[in-house]
């Protein structure tokens, strides 16, 4: 199965602790999050980032997403967000 509907390249993807649940992130700072389990695999937006995020982990439980942005340079920072929220993740840092 191919999942064609990033605007950006996908530049990290990770399964949440179901088999049925798949992130992907772009190089545009767009992050879904795929329900793989449907034919075809559907998906929500999740984050859409003003900058590129770049590295995403998922808590053990599936509940908090963390993206780190700026590696590397003097303005590093992270956010977190809470992926159980109704619609879109609520961002808490």
């Amino acid at each position: 199965t191919e999942l064609t509907e990033h605007p950006g390249s996908i530049v990290d993807a990770l399964f949440g602790t179901n088999d049925d649940a798949l992130i992907t992130m772009d190089s545009s700072g767009n992050v879904r999050l795929w329900d793989i389990a449907s034919k075809p695999p559907t998906y929500r937006q999740v984050v859409r980032s003003e900058k590129p995020i770049d590295k995403l982990w998922m808590s053990p439980n599936s509940k908090w997403l963390i993206g780190v942005y700026g590696v590397g340079g003097l303005d590093t920072s992270m956010r977190l967000w809470n992926m159980n929220a109704d619609s879109n993740p609520e961002r808490f840092v």
